[in-house]
């Protein structure tokens, strides 16, 4: 009986003490926040720079939980046997310390093999990058603005701004988008601007071969303009066009450049009951998980973001080139084609605007106008089928929207000045565009990385809310 009491004393001593360690353990991981979708901070930066020792994450860590994160969060919990749900939390952490935590060096037997050296971890190139300040940040600034790629005033601080412009430069220019100027890009900027070899970049003194319009002779032109350098034309919309700018957006800009699309995609809300006011009140809140560039229904056309910059409303590929404009739902055959009517006008307008014309979409990646189902079919990195169903429903087919668009477009192009459809937001003679002027001041490599945007009401703050890069936090 006593033995048998010692040994069950001896048990419950052995469980008590497994259990502290794994409480301990536990909490060590619980100790930190739950992380997902949408945020943003340290703890994110810190996740994301973990996830990249592991060979889980290849971007530059931006501190915002975005879509790349998301999938390295989830390859990360398949790999371990986590539930993949894309949330960090008590067992993801737990994880994390247990394959990042140093290794105590096993002791060597007398004549053991020697093991070859780990291969050294990959380190960002050298270059300027987030944090970088002086002349040279300046001098890349002006550069940058000089290739359309930043509007900004140039400041000495390479801040998120700077970052982005870099980064789709990049990837405009077949160079590894990182957002950090390092040799090859600076080299890549330098004979875009027409500028030799042996020219170093000290200041202004060394530029005096640039052509302050933008190229140089002899030098590739940057401008990613339509064919023959057609300079963008100044048109005053149809419809009154509500400015209702979400403060905080991220400002990147096109693949090309800073207002230079490539072309127009139509989408459907796919939201029945809905309307313009409806879908921006809810992008203001959500638009961390996707925002277009319009939303059209029969009263009102609303602009939720600055169109000079790309929006996430239709995979990278597509964001990187196109205008997003999305139809709401409508209740009647009435209220469908004053809508039709305005987005096919709002399509022609945008595209005679960059001077694209009307050109379907291609298997190969051209053309100028698309549904959102031909860039899931062509460009992919999405794969909704809209707008065709919903055009059929009201007795439209795509071809309708080809034809309508062309003609709104060479209406515009002769000088024509259609009468508005009869709507309940004002005639024809109601051509104003509502809501104050973007500031294009606003300043790069400050501490908070803000920039501005503009509402209804008037300009705003975004409330220093970071820009985080295109790779992280894409699309609809």
């Amino acid at each position: 009986m006593r033995k048998r009491l010692i040994k069950l004393l001896s048990f419950g001593m052995i469980f008590l003490l497994s259990f502290s360690v794994i409480s301990v353990s536990t909490y060590a991981a619980s100790d930190k926040p739950t992380l997902k979708a949408g945020m943003s901070g340290s703890s994110v930066k810190t996740l994301q720079s973990d996830l990249k020792k592991l060979g889980f994450f290849s971007a530059a860590p931006t501190g915002y939980y975005g879509g790349l994160t998301v999938s390295a969060v989830k390859k990360f919990q398949k790999k371990y046997g986590i539930p993949a749900t894309g949330v960090v939390a008590t067992l993801t952490y737990h994880k994390l310390d247990t394959l990042l935590k140093p290794k105590t060096p096993a002791k060597t037997a007398a004549k053991s093999t020697p093991k070859p050296a780990p291969k050294p971890v990959k380190a960002e190139p050298d270059g300027l990058k987030r944090g970088s300040a002086g002349q040279l940040v300046t001098n890349l600034q002006n550069d940058l603005k000089l290739l359309g790629y930043m509007k900004v005033s140039a400041t000495s601080g390479y801040g998120p701004i700077t970052e982005n412009a870099v980064y789709q430069l990049q990837k405009c220019y077949g160079l590894v988008p990182n957002g950090i100027a390092d040799d090859k890009t600076l080299s890549v900027i330098d004979r875009l601007l027409g500028r030799n070899d042996n020219v170093s970049r000290g200041g202004d003194a060394d530029r005096g071969n640039i052509d302050r319009g933008g190229t140089s002779s002899g030098a590739a032109d940057p401008s990613g303009s339509s064919p023959g350098g057609v300079n963008p034309v100044v048109i005053t919309p149809l419809y009154k066009v509500i400015k209702a700018w979400i403060p905080g957006l991220p400002q990147i800009p096109f693949l090309k450049g800073i207002a230079k699309y490539d072309g127009v995609v139509i989408h459907y809300t796919a939201s029945p009951g809905d309307n313009a006011r409806m879908e921006a009140n809810h992008e203001a809140k959500y638009w961390y998980n996707a925002f277009v560039h319009e939303f059209i229904d029969p009263n009102e056309i609303i602009q939720v973001a600055d169109p000079d910059y790309k929006s996430w409303g239709v995979g990278e590929s597509g964001n990187d080139r196109f205008i997003n404009l999305e139809l709401c739902d409508a209740s009647n055959q009435k209220d469908f084609d004053i809508s039709f009517d305005k987005i096919t006008q709002r399509a022609a307008e945008y595209l005679y605007a960059r001077q694209l014309g009307v050109t379907p979409a291609k298997a190969d990646g051209t053309g100028t106008l698309w549904g959102h189902f031909q860039v899931s079919k062509y460009l992919g990195g999405t794969n909704h089928t809209d707008p065709v169903a919903y055009l059929a429903k009201w007795g439209r087919s795509w071809d309708d929207v080809i034809s309508k668009v062309t003609e709104k477009y060479n209406a515009l192009a002769s000088g024509q000045s259609p009468e508005a459809n009869d709507t309940a937001d004002g005639s024809s003679s109601d051509r104003s565009t509502s809501g104050g002027s973007s500031s294009d001041e606003s300043a790069d490599g400050n501490a908070d990385g803000s920039t501005s945007g503009t509402s209804s009401t008037g300009t705003t703050s975004n409330g220093g809310i970071n820009v985080s890069l295109p790779a992280d936090g894409d699309f609809k």
